[in-house]
């Protein structure tokens, strides 16, 4: 699941590695790696596209907690909010994140994301299920958080 980092002690090998690289994208979405200092940071992706809507979801996961909290999930949403409307022409953009990841909403408001409903997320947090917020932006909510 983007959007929320998992921990594991398995380090992947180069062979792995080389294979997960080469198969993002192959799902007809956008798929960016993110990287600070030549080191690999997490990944980004618009997905899910509704053609018919001009729409796509979009998700991004920061893997070392170390980053978090300086502003790279902020640039990374900017960057790719600005290819989305910019470049493929999307009149919206929506996400889904967990209720409890409050840093992660924070950053999407700052973005020009609002919400626009909760969904049951089947995940447990501190035995409490949890929701999915669902939020959306438009070109306009996006330029408004620029202006």
């Amino acid at each position: 699941m983007l959007g929320v980092a998992s921990r594991s002690d398995e380090t992947m090998t180069i062979a792995q590695a080389r294979s997960w690289r080469d198969a993002l994208g192959r799902d007809e979405s956008v798929e960016w790696i993110v990287e600070h200092e030549g080191a690999f940071l997490g990944v980004g992706r618009l997905h899910s596209f509704q053609v018919q809507h001009a729409q796509a979801r979009y998700a991004v996961a920061l893997f070392d907690e170390s980053k978090l909290g300086r502003g790279f999930g902020r640039t990374v949403t900017r960057l790719i909010m600005q290819y989305g409307f910019d470049e493929l022409g999307l009149s919206a953009i929506d996400l889904l994140v967990l209720d409890f990841n409050e840093r992660a909403q924070r950053c999407y408001r700052a973005c020009g994301f609002w919400e626009v409903e909760r969904l049951p997320a089947g995940v447990m947090d501190h035995n409490r299920p949890a929701e999915d917020i669902r939020m959306i932006a438009t070109p306009e909510s996006f330029a408004a958080t620029n202006a």
